[in-house]
């Protein structure tokens, strides 16, 4: 099992960090993206996270959200 806790305040900045250590969860894993203690996570990270979600059962990854609201990734913005 995985675990990917964001920091306080998650922005456009974190992006490429937080693409690299989804890339590195490897086929047949669990991940808990943990944001709980999050005061603020930026649009561009819950599409990315979002993103991940949509696809990594093609990885047979089994995601799990804590403390992260869900968003459409078809939004217009």
């Amino acid at each position: 099992m995985f675990v990917i806790k964001l920091n306080s305040n998650v922005t456009f900045l974190n992006k490429v960090k937080l693409r690299d250590a989804l890339d590195k969860i490897p086929e047949y894993s669990v991940l808990t993206i943990d944001g709980s203690e999050c005061n603020f996570i930026d649009y561009d990270i819950l599409e990315i996270i979002s993103e991940y979600e949509n696809k990594a059962h093609t990885r047979h990854i089994e995601v799990h959200l804590s403390g992260i609201e869900k968003v459409s990734v078809t939004a217009i913005h």
